[in-house]
């Protein structure tokens, strides 16, 4: 391919309008696409970056030359249905966190790219920080011992997330346990606070 990535941004609430932000700064792609439910959002988003169409139906993108990547930042319930369409139609997929909300549906996900030649990638941006690079760091070095129990508390959770702390916020918490200790946990457990 020459020239910039050809992208869609699918679903433009509060963290598909960062996306949208971050993506106008890219030299290395092209926002072509922007479609959400919600016809006034995407119209709101698309004032944001002046050469991005709002696309009327999920299909535009999907059938779209121009496009070759497409970035989902919907609810989570939505996230497997829409990247397996997608990934059918033979584009690369960001999913905001969780990929899916199964493990079932992950793993169609990875078939359907592996299938397609298609790379298909989760958002988890903690993982990434500086911040988990550093733990991940000293417990290599084992400068914190061997850890055998982990605690994560989240605060603040807004109550208007439909998906419930589990799915807005767990799935951050779990990434960056993961990068940090680089192994799987034996068990998890969610309590109320």
């Amino acid at each position: 391919m020459t020239g910039p990535l050809g992208v869609a941004v699918v679903g433009v609430g509060r963290w598909g309008t960062t996306l949208l932000r971050v993506l106008g700064q890219l030299e290395g792609c092209r926002v072509h696409y922007i479609f959400d439910g919600a016809q006034e959002a995407g119209r709101l988003a698309a004032e944001t970056l002046p050469s991005v169409e709002v696309a009327t139906t999920f299909d535009q993108v999907l059938s779209s030359d121009r496009v070759q990547a497409v970035l989902i930042a919907t609810p989570p319930e939505s996230h497997g249905v829409l990247a397996k369409q997608v990934l059918e139609a033979g584009k690369h997929v960001f999913i905001e966190k969780p990929m899916a909300t199964s493990l079932a549906d992950a793993l169609a996900l990875e078939r359907i790219a592996r299938k397609n030649n298609c790379f298909a990638m989760a958002g988890h941006l903690l993982r990434y920080h500086a911040g988990v690079a550093a733990l991940r760091h000293l417990i290599v070095q084992g400068k914190l011992g061997h850890i055998e129990w982990v605690l994560s508390r989240r605060i603040g959770w807004r109550a208007a997330d439909r998906c419930g702390p589990w799915w807005s916020l767990a799935p951050h918490d779990l990434s960056v346990l993961r990068g940090a200790l680089g192994s799987e946990p034996d068990q998890i457990a969610a309590t109320p606070c």
